[in-house]
């Protein structure tokens, strides 16, 4: 429970931003920009060794795909090139499978798990497309090709809605979904990127479906669901665990993904003193009891809520 403290309030300012009432948030500026740079190098400094690899210290000293990921947008947040050249090269040696996408979980020495996590091919992807630097065109043409496996290997198969599904091993019937892999404002880039209709199309489509699992903002978004042919409906996780329908630590990020998207359905001018507010109480509470996932969210937050460090509408003001 200590572990998700921090993720209560970050979540909190992403419904100001999605509510249509309140103050108007004004344009984005550099206010913001130091402490977003300074969350996430504080994330980088706490969890990312120095062979690149990122560990979950209060969760056994593991790594998983999302943690590199994330690892790589906020190294571009904090303007640490070396840094995320350091956990590409981790990434690319240990993850990196021979289809293009990454092994989802790992500890110091080895794979643990060689199944691929949807979220952390897309972010990687989405991170890759965005490098500068002398090495922009070697990581772009890896983020084509992540972004490319991805398509071709993690959409749900048909008779279903083209959606993300969990992974390569989740696109059958029936697909397990997880909504909150569905980082919007990457798809939007890598649509951007790649001159690709099918990422707009997943973007307005996720959209869609997660408005369908929470009848349009009445109940709280899923962990899990399922697609079976065109109907989608909320479900327990697929190994069991827990073994019922549950809103939590996944479930939580749908909403800082919605308010940050560009999509028109997605958003709108939200309440920017409250929300600054609650992710100030937000990096308070991981002061107080330190976390990676409350780390690394701090630091997302700040940047797609407040700032347009990476891209994304979540810091502009749009009509309801």
């Amino acid at each position: 429970m200590v572990a998700l403290l921090a993720a209560i309030p970050l979540l909190a300012a992403a419904y100001l931003l999605l509510s249509d009432d309140g103050d108007e948030v004004p344009g984005v500026d550099d206010g913001p920009v130091p402490a977003t740079r300074e969350a996430a190098a504080d994330f980088l400094d706490r969890y990312v060794d120095g062979d690149g690899r990122v560990v979950r210290h209060d969760q056994g000293g593991d790594t998983v795909s999302e943690g590199q990921s994330y690892a790589l947008l906020l190294a571009q947040v904090a303007g640490d090139r070396e840094r995320f050249d350091r956990v590409w090269e981790w990434t690319r040696s240990n993850l990196l499978r021979p289809d293009g996408l990454l092994a989802s979980h790992a500890d110091a020495g080895r794979v643990i798990d060689r199944n691929p996590a949807s979220d952390g091919d897309l972010v990687t992807a989405w991170a890759l497309l965005r490098a500068p630097g002398p090495r922009a065109d070697e990581l772009r043409r890896a983020g084509r090709r992540m972004a490319g496996a991805v398509l071709e290997r993690e959409i749900a198969a048909p008779p279903g809605p083209g959606l993300l599904a969990a992974g390569p091993w989740a696109t059958g019937q029936p697909a397990s979904l997880n909504p909150s892999y569905w980082a919007l404002p990457a798809f939007a880039a890598l649509g951007e990127e790649a001159g690709d209709g099918r990422w707009e199309e997943l973007g307005a489509a996720s959209v869609a479906m997660i408005g369908a699992l929470t009848d349009e903002g009445r109940l709280l978004p899923p962990d899990w669901a399922r697609a079976d042919g065109a109907a989608v409906s909320a479900s327990a996780s697929p190994n069991g665990d827990p073994p019922e329908v549950q809103y939590g630590p996944d479930a939580q990020r749908v909403v800082v993904w919605l308010a940050s998207s560009c999509e028109p359905a997605a958003g709108a001018a939200g309440r920017s003193r409250e929300r600054d507010r609650l992710i100030d109480e937000a990096a308070r509470l991981d002061a107080a009891h330190p976390t990676y996932y409350g780390a690394a969210w701090v630091a997302l937050g700040r940047a797609l809520l407040t700032t347009d460090l990476l891209g994304g509408c979540g810091a502009q003001a749009r009509p309801g």
